[in-house]
């Protein structure tokens, strides 16, 4: 298994204030995997070689896997999540992550 990957968040840093482009520092997914945000919850797929949408994502399971497999063995490593809707999407363009991006702001 690859090792897990994670993109610190960027909305709101200092940088991006200032006018610098804070997704020039972005992780990069480095094959097409699910990757898992525990705070928003978010469960989704994306495409090798795509930007990270903000927040901490890590890497949870490879692409061969069900989706439903991967949320029923989340929900069993992560107690927190049991009970919880958990947001699932697939990511396969810089425009799908900007748009996931947009969505996700709309939430908060």
């Amino acid at each position: 298994m690859a090792p897990l990957r994670h993109h610190a968040a960027t909305r709101r840093c200092p940088a991006a204030s200032a006018g610098i482009d804070a997704t020039a520092n972005a992780q990069m997914s480095g094959e097409t995997a699910y990757y898992l945000n525990g705070k928003i919850p978010a469960l989704v797929l994306i495409g090798e070689g795509l930007r990270l949408p903000r927040g901490t994502w890590i890497r949870v399971a490879s692409s061969a896997v069900a989706a439903e497999q991967v949320e029923e063995m989340l929900r069993d490593m992560f107690p927190a999540l049991r009970g919880r809707f958990i947001a699932t999407g697939t990511l396969m363009s810089d425009a799908d992550v900007a748009e996931f991006e947009k969505s996700m702001l709309a939430v908060d």
